[in-house]
């Protein structure tokens, strides 16, 4: 398991609530990430195609 000093957040509760479909930045920010890195993604509801 990353240190929690190597995850980047990403906040997407805006965006839904905008009515924006946050999946292509979550992976625009995904392919970004270096090898040691990893995403939080802070969401009203648990993003479970993310987690499978």
């Amino acid at each position: 398991m990353l240190p929690l000093n190597k995850f980047k957040r990403f906040d997407v509760r805006e965006m839904i609530q905008r009515g924006v479909e946050p999946f292509p930045e979550i992976w625009k920010r995904v392919n970004a990430l270096g090898a040691e890195e990893g995403l939080i993604v802070v969401a009203p509801f648990l993003p479970s195609p993310l987690v499978e």
